[in-house]
């Protein structure tokens, strides 16, 4: 078969990029409520993709261990919830498959793509998250003052809680956004960042979401420890930068800038985050979940929502979730894959051949969405945001995998 010209097989290369990236936005944003129909089209568009490309793939434990705790975790909950074709993907196969989608689609030849793939994941789960508040811009004394959103495609409602997931992404790039993105070089991303953290907050006052504000400080702490200890000997650059961050928002409020204080004391968000600290954060509802888990550990190894979570309808854990509603052994299942998905980041964090920004890009979301599954019912509540954090496994674990193989053939040259 006569080749194609050159200029051609460029123009291919970015039409089928850009169609990919468009199906993965598409399932960022729980199209028309239609994820399911959404996550086949994308792995049918990846399979094409890597076929023309030549893509090689293998199994890796991480992919082999996911597929076993979807596998559990299914053939148990349907003994106590009803099968339906949504169950099939949001608990069994999703997870494995979207892993299997980040894995196969990265290559050497488009890794430079693993950025974009990011900040398509995160701005559209931040879009469906924002267009799930557009009714708070029009008349609200049409909706009841409760702590909820409605989802645009369906109308139904989303609790406060759940509703804030979609804003975890963009907050959790803050690092990111103060030191490696350039007012020269990146400056429309900057804004459209900055912009996105700003709705996030505002969205989160108004439905009284703390969770918010405790991740985003978690979250710009540890990632800034990080970004210290990866800078050596050069850390006071990115140390006064995020300082200079931190006195600007924290002056901003003492003296009212814009109004900023005014509003918010007035808030009823307000009322509740002080009336919060004054009771103390150890008196929160879900703390002693944890007490009664270590209790009960092995009373119901079978799961079957019969532990006593302290009234509670979830745990607003991941990992104690899982075992209050499956039991034991997916619950070990996923213990295993979160430790070896740790286990990757601590070796992308650790190798030289990975760019530091690259590092603190992949790291912010990780840590991000991982301290949020230590604080909201993901799986019973928003399974499709646990699928994504498993394609941003996938692909991080491929980007690992590419980079070491680089530089032993790098290593074989010389």
């Amino acid at each position: 078969m006569k080749k194609l010209p050159i200029r051609w097989n460029i123009v291919i290369e970015i039409v089928a990029a850009s169609l990919w990236f468009i199906l993965l936005f598409l399932v960022s944003i729980n199209v028309l409520y239609r994820i399911n129909e959404a996550v086949i089209l994308l792995l049918i568009g990846t399979f094409v993709y890597a076929i023309w490309y030549r893509h090689k793939f293998r199994i890796n434990l991480e992919m082999l261990i996911l597929f076993m705790f979807g596998t559990a975790y299914f053939m148990i909950y349907v003994q106590y919830m009803p099968i339906s074709p949504r169950t099939y993907v949001m608990f069994w196969l999703g997870p494995p498959v979207m892993y299997f989608i980040g894995y196969l689609f990265l290559a050497k030849r488009n890794m430079y793509l693993l950025k974009w793939i990011l900040f398509t994941i995160v701005f559209g789960l931040f879009t469906y998250g924002f267009l799930n508040m557009l009714p708070y811009f029009g008349d609200m004394s049409d909706y009841p003052d409760i702590r909820i959103a409605y989802d645009f495609w369906e109308g139904y409602w989303v609790v406060a809680t759940l509703e804030g997931i979609y804003f975890t992404g963009m907050t959790s790039l803050l690092i990111y956004n103060l030191i490696h993105l350039s007012i020269k070089k990146h400056l429309i991303l900057k804004l459209i960042n900055f912009a996105a953290i700003g709705f996030s907050a505002y969205f989160s006052i108004l439905l009284e979401n703390r969770t918010f504000f405790f991740l985003t400080a978690i979250v710009f702490v540890v990632v800034l420890l990080v970004e210290l200890f990866l800078s050596k000997l050069k850390f006071y650059k990115p140390l006064l930068i995020s300082l200079g961050f931190v006195a600007v928002v924290y002056f901003s409020y003492q003296y009212d800038l814009f109004g900023i204080q005014t509003y918010i004391v007035q808030t009823d968000w307000y009322i509740r985050f002080t009336t919060m600290l004054e009771a103390g954060i150890e008196n929160d509802p879900r703390i002693p979940i944890y007490g009664l888990f270590k209790d009960q550990f092995l009373t119901y190894p079978l799961g079957g929502f019969q532990m006593d979570i302290a009234g509670l309808d979830y745990a607003h854990n991941l990992w104690i979730d899982v075992y209050y509603a499956v039991g034991i052994y997916p619950f070990i299942l996923l213990v295993l894959y979160s430790f070896l998905t740790i286990y990757t980041m601590i070796r992308i964090l650790l190798t030289k051949y990975i760019k530091k920004d690259m590092k603190i890009l992949i790291f912010s979301l990780f840590i991000g969405y991982l301290v949020n599954f230590m604080t909201e019912p993901i799986l019973e509540g928003v399974p499709y945001i646990f699928m994504l954090f498993c394609l941003i496994n996938g692909l991080s674990s491929k980007y690992l995998y590419l980079n070491l193989l680089d530089q032993k053939e790098m290593s074989k040259t010389l």
